[in-house]
């Protein structure tokens, strides 16, 4: 079986650190859309059930406050379908700010042909009122459209 690449997109609003200014990640249940992209699967493998869509996400977060294990949690949508969600837990010893560069992947699978819409969204869970949790970037957001038949 042929794997064919259907299309490839990015989404980078902030390529480094500090390079935008911080954004307050708000607590769940409201959530910040940090990047989207476009993909196109042209028809042209033998069925859209072979159609993968390879997604990684890289994001620059800083953990602001006296208060250790506050929690953020990220969101993929398609076409505004949630896909994937992952929660990861940020620690500081202290009254200290520490930055972190979060990578994930994920992989959308049996992905009807035509145009799509994903977009990446995140929330935090904060321990204490004097805590915060901010995108400082870097942010890149990619999508790999693979068809096989």
């Amino acid at each position: 079986m042929t794997t064919v690449i259907l299309d490839y997109q990015a989404s980078v609003p902030s390529s480094f650190f500090a390079g935008t200014p911080a954004v307050t990640v708000p607590q769940t249940p409201t959530q910040l859309q940090i990047a989207d992209l476009g993909l196109f699967l042209p028809n042209i493998t033998s069925s859209s059930a072979n159609n993968q869509v390879l997604l990684t996400a890289d994001v620059g977060v800083r953990n602001l406050g006296p208060i250790f294990n506050n929690d953020v949690v990220f969101h993929i949508y398609r076409d505004g379908r949630e896909i994937f969600n992952t929660i990861v837990g940020l620690q500081i010893p202290g009254p200290v700010t520490s930055d972190y560069n979060i990578s994930f992947n994920t992989i959308d699978e049996n992905v009807p042909f035509g145009f799509h819409i994903y977009q990446l969204t995140v929330y935090a869970f904060i321990q204490t009122a004097q805590s915060t949790i901010q995108v400082v970037g870097p942010i890149t957001f990619s999508g790999l459209g693979l068809g096989s038949g």
